[in-house]
Formats: structure tokens, sequence, C-alpha cells
């Protein structure tokens, strides 16, 4: 890991990734980096992939990464190494398998007992409760048991319904849903609440382990809670950032969310504390 120097243009400084954020250090200068610029921009966690895209979290301390090279695996080390050599839309893990998205049909690997899913108008995909895969398609959240091989319906998926995440509530009770229009919402099964509106693009939506709602999003990239219908952002220096995925961690350690750079990199950042919540 390394610290960034702001003597080049931010898109030319980042050259590693994300959908998910640990401690940042800037080089101000040629003797290091300084702590009066923590959490203004993200730490590199790995460099040197091919324009990184989506992400996601496959154990505690590795990360799947989907790059125009096929999917890479990226420790919380900075080691990278190949997944697959094929390159999916979207993808989900829980901890003995990875999902991946290819054209209509969802791929498990190792293959689950029920076989892939083949399914129109998948947006995305989160995993879920229980071993199971949730399913946003267009008009839709679908819930998928990849060891049965059967899917049901779960609830109607709010309008332009772009990306989803395990929402906040406890036990897989709720999704985050972002939408092409710059809505976040939080939908069960008995329908949708806004959570924040009119922050289009949105790029990505995930939840922590202590109950917040992040969302990466804008033109540049900024990575934000939304809290008490706000958005309080906690760093814009995000240039061209894709995607986000905040890795819960155990109560009393530090939460961060790693983002993806299609520059070819994948960063972490540093979350604040719930006694330090990010600024509005």
């Amino acid at each position: 890991m390394r610290c960034r120097s702001w003597s080049q243009p931010w898109h030319a400084m980042r050259p590693d990734i994300a959908r998910p954020a640990t401690l940042v250090w800037l080089a101000a200068g040629l003797n290091g980096c300084w702590t009066s610029e923590l959490l203004e921009a993200p730490l590199v966690l790995a460099g040197g992939l091919a324009s990184p895209d989506v992400l996601t979290a496959i154990s505690r301390d590795q990360l799947a990464v989907v790059t125009q090279a096929g999917v890479f695996q990226v420790g919380l080390d900075g080691t990278v190494s190949a997944l697959d050599k094929r390159i999916p839309r979207a993808i989900a893990a829980h901890p003995d398998r990875l999902y991946l998205l290819i054209d209509d049909t969802v791929h498990s690997r190792p293959p689950a007992d029920g076989g892939p899913l083949k399914q129109a108008g998948v947006q995305d995909m989160t995993a879920w409760c229980d071993g199971q895969v949730m399913l946003l398609t267009t008009d839709k959240l679908i819930l998928w048991n990849p060891g049965e091989g059967s899917s049901q319906p779960w609830t109607t998926a709010p309008p332009a319904s772009l990306r989803i995440a395990v929402g906040t509530a406890e036990g897989c009770e709720s999704a985050l849903v972002g939408t092409s229009d710059g809505a976040i919402l939080q939908v069960t099964v008995h329908g949708a609440t806004p959570l924040a509106t009119g922050i289009a693009p949105i790029h990505s939506v995930s939840s922590d382990g202590l109950g917040r709602v992040w969302a990466l999003h804008g033109r540049p990239t900024a990575l934000s809670e939304i809290r008490d219908g706000n958005v309080h952002t906690l760093t814009d220096h995000l240039g061209d950032s894709v995607d986000l995925f905040v890795l819960p961690a155990p109560a009393g350690n530090a939460q961060h969310a790693y983002i993806t750079d299609p520059a070819g990199s994948v960063d972490m950042v540093q979350l604040p504390s719930v006694k330090e919540p990010a600024s509005p």
C-alpha cells in the first residue's frame, strides 16, 4: 500500500481499485504522508489492474474484483491473483462461493448443486442470508437459492432500479436500492422508503456493520453517508471511481470502504466511527 502524490491530476494518481475504505495518507511532499489529510483521499490497496469495475468481498480479508482481464482476487494485504477469465456484469459472493452474472445467466464458482440460473433483466445482485442471492431486475427483486436451484419473487423493484446491497435491517429484512434518477431507497417486502434523492448518478450503495448507509455517487465521484434524509459527504476526491463495498468489521474495529477506480486500482477509505459522523 502506498500514498498518492498531489503533483499529478487526480485521475492520473489512481493505479488500483474498488463497489464497495481505510486509513488515508496523502503524499503532500517528497518526505511522505501527512496526518492532516486523513480521510481526504483513499489509500491504494492494489494497482496495475485493467479497468477495474465491480467488486465484492469473498471473505474478511479478500475481495473479488472484475476487470477487463477477468476476475481477480485482491487481498487486504495488497496481493493480487487471478480467479476467473470471464468478465461478468455483476458479482456476489458467500465465503465458499462466487457468483458471476454473464449475459442473462448467473453462474456459480464452484458450480452450485442447483446449476446456473437464467434470468432476464438482471441489473445487479448481492449475497443474502442463508446462502441465498438477491437479484435486482428491471421490475422485481428475486431471491435465488443456488443450492436448491429455486428462485422466487421477493418484492417489486422501485422504478429505474440500478444497484442493490443488503439493507440495514437485521436478518436480511431489507435491501438498499440505488436508482438511475438519483434516489436511494430501503426496500422490504412491504414497500420502499426513500432515504435520499437527487444525487445522480449513483454508482453503488452499501451498508456497514454499524447500520449506516453509504453511497458512491456524482461526478467527480464522492463517498457519502446517507443519514436522516441528508447526504453527508466523507470525501469527494474519488475521480471516476465506480464501485463500493463496505466490509463489516467486528464491534470496536474500524470500518473500511473498498472502492474501484477504472484507472487501475482498488482503494481503501477508513470510515468514521459512530461518534465521528461524516460532515454534512
